[in-house]
């Protein structure tokens, strides 16, 4: 007994020496977090081991590290640190020595001896330790995870944000791009309305000198009258001048018109590219969140700490776009054999990155096939078959993935949009009046009611003009060639 509280004694007292003194302001936060957290592990076994004046202090030095923490970094864990200092400001107060006893002059009686108490065995309290710190690290580790998933979906709406203020100001310039082409049809219109004009004057020009030729006789003409027939010839040499004049700004205006046809077209494919960029950016966004609503939960306890570490180093490399290094990471946490589905999820994903389509394949089929369940699963699948071309598959996908989140309406959006690839347009339509139902607003959503309204029933011309007018108001841009169609 003495051996072993002679060692705990030592053990203490290295904990003691290995506590640095608080840190400054501009430290890591999670740094000093775990610092705080050593000293409360300390004072909770200076307080089994009996040693109370000890592990009391200790109560109060964790607790003034805890709440410096939280006054320098309130935004760093503010419910988990306040629950901590809560803790130590209550095993310190429970250890307090209690007040002594008044004296009397009457002699008291003397105390009855205390109720026996039990024991509790070491091995229990040992194991009790244990779980409490592998609860702790599962804490830890899910914070993290919540951590990344939040910066991932902040990510992927900035980029979706430059692709749509891209979209606006492509569109713009095809407007611009437009206007210039019809200008240009415009010019060369009245271009060759001038053309007619002069070619009826050449040939009225022509007829004249026919008619002049014919009367010509070989008298000489009086002194001081020019020949009329050369006159004419004249004219016609000065008609001839002036078409092949025309003819050459004719050409030009149609140079001019090929080049703004062309860049309008370029401009058409730089506004679908940037369309489709976009609505990627949408579908991993929607992907990030229902991600993180419903991540499958490991069914063991926690992964080895190295695994772990990996495992957050490669979903790290995955958000910031290096998909090569987390492939390289993944691929390690493979070959060590410690992948769970989380892991399997992420190499999956960083293969579709770098794309290894058939890869990516062949891992989402084995976890569908594992957790038929998860709708993230089923919802990848999908986005992986729209992107090689095969849009019924992707909509069978979808609609599982629907079917287990029917309240998610960026999923029922990314249906809606497989449907359309599919040409399946009423399923569109419903799916789009479906998500417009759970979020109504949606402005984009409207607006694509109000196209397939008019795509697939004509009829129904007023309610796509709600639809339209409603997407307006929530800040989508106009469409004129639409509006052209609604009859406006």
């Amino acid at each position: 007994m003495r051996a072993s509280a002679g060692a705990a004694f030592l053990l203490a007292a290295a904990l003691c020496a290995a506590v640095p003194a608080p840190a400054a302001e501009t430290d890591d936060p999670a740094r000093r977090e775990r610092e705080a957290y050593t000293v409360m592990l300390r004072a909770d076994g200076l307080r089994d081991d009996g040693r109370t004046d000890r592990a009391r202090a200790a109560y109060e030095d964790a607790r003034r590290l805890f709440s410096a923490l939280r006054r320098d970094q309130p935004d760093h864990n503010a419910n988990i640190l306040s629950a901590r200092e809560e803790y130590c400001l209550r095993e310190r107060d429970r250890l307090q020595p209690p007040a002594p006893p008044v004296v009397e002059t009457k002699p008291e009686p003397p105390p009855a001896p205390p109720p026996a108490q039990d024991v509790v065995p070491a091995a229990d309290l040992e194991a009790a330790r244990r779980e409490r710190d592998v609860a702790l690290e599962r804490l830890a580790a899910a914070e993290s995870r919540l951590a990344q998933v939040r910066d991932e979906m902040i990510r992927v709406r900035e980029g979706a944000e430059t692709a749509a203020r891209a979209l606006r100001d492509a569109e713009s310039e095809l407007r611009s791009a437009r206007r210039q082409a019809d200008e240009a049809a415009v010019a060369r219109e009245k271009a060759e309305a001038k053309f007619a004009v002069r070619q009826e004057e050449i040939e009225r020009l022509r007829a004249e000198n026919r008619e002049r030729a014919a009367g010509r006789t070989d008298a000489p003409a009086p002194a001081g009258e020019p020949d009329r027939v050369d006159a004419a010839k004249i004219a016609e040499d000065a008609a001839a001048q002036a078409r092949r004049a025309w003819e050459g700004e004719k050409r030009a205006l149609e140079r001019e018109r090929d080049d703004a046809r062309a860049e309008v077209a370029r401009r058409d494919r730089l506004a679908e590219s940037l369309r489709a960029k976009l609505e990627a950016a949408r579908m991993e966004a929607a992907a990030a969140a229902a991600a993180a609503a419903s991540a499958p939960r490991p069914a063991a306890g926690p992964a080895p700490a190295a695994a772990s570490a990996l495992a957050r180093e490669a979903a790290d490399a995955l958000a910031a776009g290096d998909a090569e290094g987390a492939l390289r990471l993944y691929e390690r946490i493979e070959r060590d054999g410690d992948m769970d589905a989380a892991a399997r999820f992420g190499l999956a994903r960083a293969a579709a990155a770098t794309g290894d389509f058939r890869r990516a394949r062949r891992l989402a089929r084995d976890l569908v096939k594992a957790e038929p369940a998860q709708a993230p699963y089923r919802r990848f699948l999908g986005a992986l078959s729209l992107a090689e071309g095969r849009p019924d598959e992707a909509v069978e996908e979808m609609a599982a993935a629907v079917a287990l989140a029917p309240d998610d309406p960026a999923l029922r959006k990314e249906l809606a949009a497989a449907c359309y690839r599919a040409n399946r347009l009423p399923e569109a339509l419903a799916e789009f009046e479906a998500a417009l139902k759970i979020a109504a607003d949606d402005g984009r959503a409207h607006f694509n009611a109000a196209a397939l309204l008019l795509a697939t029933d004509p009829s129904r011309r007023e309610e796509a003009a709600r639809h339209y007018d409603e997407a307006i108001r929530l800040g989508e841009r106009r469409d004129e060639s639409f509006e052209k169609k609604l009859g406006r």
